[in-house]
């Protein structure tokens, strides 16, 4: 059986801030106590691929988008 949990919307907003800060991947995820993959994989599906790299993360969008897709599951 897996076991996993969902990134919270605070989460969210820590990867936000963390990314504009400069802070790489693998750094915010032992801030966050995740695996790196799980940042990744968060920036990846929840980045807008039309604005500039430091802003392409929005957390509010990227818990939108979350709970369009759990609402969808």
């Amino acid at each position: 059986m897996n076991n996993y949990r969902h990134l919270s919307q605070v989460q969210r907003y820590h990867i936000e801030a963390l990314l504009k800060a400069g802070l790489s991947q693998t750094a915010i995820a032992k801030q966050l106590a995740v695996h790196r993959s799980t940042i990744s994989r968060e920036i990846r599906r929840n980045s807008s691929q039309a604005a500039l790299a430091p802003d392409k993360y929005k957390a509010t969008d990227a818990q939108l988008c979350a709970q369009s897709r759990s609402k969808k599951s």
